[in-house]
């Protein structure tokens, strides 16, 4: 994948090297150039990007690519581990600090998964609730507030 991102980056540049004929200015699809606003020193070049900013950039599009944070992987949990998470839920709707490391490592699971799995759970706790009081399920001296 990353030779393919690479090819892709360096390709109009190929075309430079292996031949003598210059290549045909592209038809530009930036919005400067839709909105047909002046340049920086007027100056573009064979592919329609200003050269004052090409000259200004610290990184290459390869390193940039590079440093891109991927989007970390949606965590799924185990049936086990839902239910002793739900099961804490229902005795506690918020952990304390030691609490939360203390179910962490019994679940093999990092903190901050336990804190957010406990921050989604209360917002569908409090969501459920609401619905409830809306729908007239609950008597209203048996409403529960979310804090």
């Amino acid at each position: 994948m990353e030779t393919d991102l690479l090819f892709q980056l360096l390709q109009p540049y190929f075309a430079l090297l292996t031949s003598d004929v210059k290549p045909q200015r592209r038809t530009s699809h930036l919005i400067k150039d839709i909105l047909d606003l002046p340049t920086v020193n007027g100056e573009i070049d064979e592919f329609g990007r200003c050269k004052s900013s090409l000259d200004q950039a610290k990184e290459s599009p390869i390193e940039k690519c590079q440093k891109t944070k991927r989007k970390k992987a949606r965590t799924t949990f185990s049936g086990k581990q839902v239910f002793e998470l739900e099961k804490q839920f229902e005795a506690k709707k918020y952990l304390s600090s030691s609490d939360r490391s203390e179910l962490a490592k019994r679940l093999d699971v990092t903190e901050t998964q336990v804190k957010i799995w406990f921050q989604n759970r209360r917002t569908k706790w409090k969501k459920i609730e609401s619905e409830k009081e809306r729908s007239g399920e609950i008597p209203d001296d048996q409403i529960v507030k979310p804090q």
